[in-house]
C-alpha cells in the first residue's frame, strides 16, 4: 500500500509539472504576430518604392503531443531475475489555418505596438523570410507581376521529465517510475506576393 502511494506521489509530481512547460500559442496571438510582421515587411517595401497593395499568403499548423508513462520495477539479484510493468498514454492534437492573407502594407505595423502583449516577440518567420532572406526575389516578383517567393518555418518546443524511486531492502530492488513529455510543433508556410 505504501509503495502504491509513493508511486502516485511521484507520478502526480511529474504530470503536475506540465503547467511550466511549452504552451500552445493562442490563435489571436498568431494572427496579431502575422499582421505585425507583414506590416514590418510593408515598411521595407515602401522604403524600396514597391507598391503597398501586395499580400502574403500564410498557412500554419500546430501539433501538440503529450506522453505519460509510469510503472513499477522489481529486481531480485540473488536469483538474477527481475521484472517491470509500465502503463503509457500518448495524445496528439493538431490545429491548422490554411491560406490566410495578410496585407504587406506599412499601416499594419501599428499592430506591433497596439497589442504588444498578444504578439510573439521573436515572430514566426514572415519578416525573416520576406525581408532578411527573400527580399530581392519578392521585389522581382512584384516588378514582373509574376511568380512568388516564400519560406517554410518550423519550430519544435519539447520538454520531458522523468523520475523514479528505488528502494533496496534485503537485496530486493523495487520502486515506481514515471515520465511525462510535451512537444509543440509550429509549421508556418509563407508565400508572396499573392496572385490576384
Amino acid at each position: 500500500m505504501a509503495l502504491k502511494a509513493t508511486f502516485a506521489i511521484i507520478f502526480s509530481a511529474i504530470a503536475g509539472s506540465s503547467a511550466c512547460f511549452a504552451q500552445d500559442v493562442p490563435d489571436r496571438t498568431m494572427i496579431n504576430t502575422l499582421k505585425c510582421e507583414a506590416g514590418r515587411v510593408g515598411q521595407q517595401m515602401a522604403a524600396a518604392g514597391l507598391p503597398d497593395n501586395q499580400k502574403v499568403l500564410v498557412t500554419w499548423k500546430s501539433t501538440r503531443t503529450t506522453s505519460k508513462a509510469g510503472g513499477v520495477g522489481l529486481k531480485l539479484p540473488v536469483f538474477s531475475i527481475g521484472g517491470s510493468g509500465d502503463l503509457s498514454k500518448e495524445d496528439l492534437n493538431e490545429a491548422s489555418s490554411e491560406g490566410l492573407r495578410f496585407n504587406l502594407n506599412k499601416a499594419n505595423a501599428v499592430v506591433c505596438a497596439s497589442v504588444k502583449r498578444e504578439i510573439i516577440p521573436e515572430g514566426v518567420g514572415v519578416y525573416d523570410c520576406l525581408f532578411n532572406r527573400k527580399f530581392a526575389s519578392l521585389q522581382v516578383a512584384i516588378e514582373q507581376e509574376s511568380g512568388s517567393t516564400g519560406c517554410r518555418h518550423r519550430t519544435t518546443l519539447a520538454k520531458k521529465l522523468s523520475g523514479n524511486l528505488r528502494l533496496n531492502a534485503w537485496g530486493v530492488d523495487v520502486g515506481p517510475s514515471g515520465s511525462w513529455g510535451d512537444a509543440y510543433i509550429y509549421d508556418v508556410v509563407i508565400a508572396a506576393p499573392v496572385k490576384k
